[in-house]
């Protein structure tokens, strides 16, 4: 638009030069004529009236030459400044097409890569103990799922016509661009004529199938015929034309000719009748309503055109045409039978193969500019050599371990949950094994619930969208205290986000919330953190499911971008175990995710490098960072380390997930040589039992066990064992806290509380370690007669330490845990003496709350009713 502005000013002041230029010749012509009359009257006066006439017509003569000769001057003038606006217009315009070309216009198509053998077959490669590449023989593709390639040499002259006829008749002739046709279609576009007129030749029919490129854009148009030129540049006509029958869609979900000619007539390509090549050629246009199958009366309708154009560019005889005319197809059935026989021979792809053919697919569509359908088959019938980082030991155990019922719960369900795991190597991020399901793989590309269902994480994204970020901004340490209560409160006692158990404790450290993940603290650590930055930082540890805004079926949008999915992992679509394993290494990584990978190259039967997957790494969290919340989610475990028995082999840690509904479980952990991530759960959303164990880490400990088997019994043949310890990145220093406050413990304050044991080991950096004893104990005098704090007329006098609490303000009352443990003082207010209330209840304001215990017969902070009432004096304690 400022290109457009700026022409249209220069317009206008062209425009205006000439108005002066001719408003200075008509003044000039004024000026003469007033002369002339002026020296006329002089004259007259000078003869007396006496004319001498033929001395006046010469001089008329000579003015009107003169004349004449200023208004050619002028009228030369203009034309040669409309000629110099003309040449300066057309270079600028010239000038901003060439720029808009640079910037917009990419007209180079990677024909090298097309030109790359079409049905050869693709082999597989893991790489052994000693680094040697291992072919992986049953695992070899040949031929994608939905097209067969054909070569040029193998198509009847009379099909490759009937394409030409109807689709491009001077393609022989043109090199990419039909300008008569182009023309053509861009009047009709301008001054649309009510019939259609297709201007795209065959090659730029082409480079749409390969780019995908088909929206309605004057842009997408034109870089498309500097594409088809550049591509009659670097292939001859035959090879356009091989291509070309190879990727056009002939509905039915066939991609290419020979797939289309099976479909239909069940037989090869050489073998098509005029007819039956005029019925494929008819499909192009318009697959579904020419569908020789949905739509027969369109496709002969269409076919019967084709034919008449072949007899009029002379592709055929009179005779053909007749043959030809009207004849019916005979569509083929395939039988169950005949589909067996397409089958045999044909091996079932493991789930990680499936996973690198759709990194493949993406990598090609995304590195090389082509569409899937293009992609897919290069990936299956370009010939390619593909390694990948497979670790064949962990992959046989993954599957031997989900055919065996015995590793999994044992469920009463008619159906069986399902279940996927994925396991990385801890340092490089890549993936050494994968497995889409439980029980036998009957079909090669189905659905891989390990890589490409999407399912709400649950706690599980706690270390990764929370914890961890609010540690590295330096939000929180190891003993943070915060309030397990409520974050927001609604009508009818409605109150959120609530815990697994449906209990909150009260004051706890970050420790504790995340061994037992708690979602009130999550969250309210989360408020801290931001919900922008939490999901940059998921961002950065390769979760890209997330969404900033989604509008559903129903018209609600949501987002990802708020409190529930980043700090409780109810996410809008889900994250992929794949995503969860792959952002767990960070953990073991010093806090550096490195992308996950399945394959490291692909060469081609030259030998030349088609893709190189280079490892992608970003530094997302400091080393402490990785080493404190490792410390914590080995708590994590050791919360159920009688359950389990990788933790008797070597160290490990992990977080726990449950979806709301309980639909999801999860576990993501790690050792010190293996992260994995394990989903359980059923493929159609279902609830789940109640388990003493979650699914995901008895599953983790089944199939971790398994893989560090052989190491820890080498290691114990040799006198040896395995790493008990994980690495210590950073300065880290420790100290013994008090679990109520985070500062050092006093164990002549804390050690009064009469709940015991109100201390635990912190792990800093260095630096932000606590440098004060405890301040919110506060030591009470209780009545040693009714265990209740003292009041004035008690005797028996013994002290215990409350823990001081100010900012609670509840609508409602609800239970919390620690309510009957804190203190706050009583200032002028009197005690409330009820057994069942905290003693300073009377500083409330009204209709305000501070938590309740139930199952008591007294508060342990209430006021001694024993030796103590109303009349009596009040004592503040």
């Amino acid at each position: 638009m400022p290109v457009i502005n700026k022409f249209k000013q220069f317009l206008k002041t062209v425009g205006e030069k000439i108005a002066a230029a001719f408003g200075k010749t008509v003044s000039f012509f004024k000026k003469c004529r007033e002369k002339r009359k002026e020296r006329r009257k002089k004259r007259d006066e000078k003869r007396g009236y006496h004319i001498n006439w033929f001395k006046a017509i010469k001089h008329a003569f000579v003015l009107a030459a003169h004349f004449l000769f200023r208004l050619f001057t002028y009228i030369i003038n203009i034309l040669i400044t409309i000629l110099v606006i003309g040449v300066l217009t057309a270079l600028i315009v010239g000038f901003v097409f060439a720029l808009y070309l640079k910037n917009n216009i990419d007209p180079v198509l990677d024909t090298e890569l097309l030109k790359t053998e079409q049905n050869a077959t693709t082999m597989f490669y893991y790489y052994d103990e000693n680094g040697a590449a291992v072919e992986m023989e049953s695992e070899r593709i040949n031929g994608g799922e939905n097209r067969i390639w054909v070569s040029i040499q193998e198509v009847p002259d009379h099909v490759i016509k009937a394409y030409v006829a109807i689709e491009d008749h001077r393609f022989w002739d043109h090199q990419g661009v039909d300008w008569y046709r182009t023309l053509g279609a861009a009047r009709n576009f301008i001054m649309p004529s009510g019939s259609t007129f297709g201007g795209s030749t065959i090659t730029q029919q082409l480079v749409k199938n390969l780019t995908g490129d088909d929206d309605y854009s004057i842009q997408r148009k034109i870089q498309e015929m500097f594409r088809a030129l550049y591509l009659e540049q670097k292939l001859d006509k035959s090879e356009i034309l091989e291509l070309y029958l190879n990727t056009i869609y002939l509905s039915q979900g066939c991609y290419g000719l020979k797939t289309a000619a099976q479909k239909y007539f069940g037989k090869e390509v050489s073998e098509l009748t005029l007819t039956e090549g005029a019925a494929l050629a008819a499909i192009v246009k318009y697959p579904t309503k020419y569908d020789p199958i949905q739509n027969p009366e369109y496709n002969q309708e269409r076919r019967n055109t084709i034919l008449k154009t072949m007899l009029s560019y002379g592709y055929i005889t009179e005779e053909e045409f007749n043959e030809s005319w009207d004849q019916p197809l005979t569509i083929y059935k395939e039988t169950k039978s005949s589909s067996k026989e397409k089958n045999t021979g044909k091996s079932v792809s493991s789930d990680y193969i499936d996973a690198v053919i759709e990194d493949l697919i993406a990598d090609f569509m995304e590195q090389r500019n082509v569409t899937r359908e293009v992609a897919s088959n290069l990936v299956f019938s370009g010939g390619y050599k593909i390694y990948t980082a497979m670790d064949p030991f962990v992959q046989k155990t993954l599957e031997e371990c989900y055919l065996d019922d015995s590793n999994f719960p044992e469920e009463s369900f008619v159906i069986l949950p399902q279940s996927a795991m994925v396991v990385c190597d801890p340092y490089s991020g890549d993936i050494l094994g994968i497995i889409g399901r439980r029980g036998p793989k009957t079909q090669s590309r189905i659905l891989n619930l390990a890589t490409q269902a999407r399912r709400s994480p649950g706690s599980s994204i706690k270390p990764l969208s929370t914890y961890s970020p609010a540690l590295e901004l330096g939000l929180i340490t190891w003993g943070t205290v915060v309030d397990d209560t409520p974050y927001t409160f609604g009508s009818g006692g409605y109150t959120w986000p609530k815990n697994v158990n449906k209990k909150y404790t009260g004051l706890e450290n970050i420790n504790y919330a995340v061994t037992v993940s708690l979602n009130t603290v999550a969250v309210k650590v989360l408020e801290r953190v931001t919900v922008e930055r939490s999901y940059e930082f998921l961002l950065k540890l390769g979760i890209t499911n997330l969404v900033e805004s989604y509008t559903n079926k129903n018209g609600v949008t949501m987002t990802d971008l708020n409190l529930a999915p980043l700090a409780l992992g109810a996410t809008t679509l889900g994250i992929t175990v794949r995503e969860m394993a792959s952002a767990y290494t960070t953990f073991t990584n010093g806090g550096v995710h490195n992308k996950s990978r399945t394959y490291y190259q692909v060469v081609d039967s030259a030998g030349n490098v088609v893709l190189n997957n280079e490892p992608q790494s970003t530094e997302v969290f400091r080393s402490d960072t990785c080493t404190i919340m490792t410390k914590m989610m080995e708590n994590v475990v050791e919360n159920y380390k009688k359950y389990l028995k990788i933790d008797d082999m070597t160290a490990v840690a992990g977080k726990t997930g449950t979806s709301m509904y309980e639909y999801d479980r999860w576990f993501c952990g790690f050792t010190p040589y293996y992260v994995g991530a394990v989903w359980y759960g059923f493929v159609q959303p279902s609830a789940l039992h109640s388990y003493t164990v979650n699914p995901g880490m008895f599953i983790f400990d089944k199939i971790m066990t398994k893989l560090h088997k052989p190491m820890y019994d080498e290691a114990k043949k040799n006198g040896g064992e395995l790493i008990q310890q994980f690495e210590q990145y950073g300065d880290i220093v420790t100290c013994t806290i008090c679990k109520d406050s985070g500062q050092l413990y006093n164990p002549e304050l804390c050690g009064h509380d009469p709940r015991g044991g109100r201390y635990e080991t912190g792990y800093y950096v260095n630096g932000t370690e606590p440098k004060e004893y405890c301040t919110r104990h506060v030591l009470i005098d209780f009545c040693a007669d009714s265990n209740q704090i003292a009041g004035p007329n008690c005797e028996n006098i013994i002290q215990y330490a409350l823990v001081s609490e100010t900012e609670r303000a509840f609508p409602f009352q609800l239970e919390v845990t620690d309510a009957q443990y804190t203190f706050r003082p009583l200032g002028d207010a009197s005690p409330d003496y009820s057994p069942l209330s905290q003693f300073y209840s009377n500083t409330l304001e009204p209709k305000t709350y501070v938590g309740r215990v139930r199952k008591v017969d007294k508060y342990f902070n209430s006021y001694c009713s024993l030796h103590n009432s109303p009349d009596n004096s009040v004592q503040t304690p």
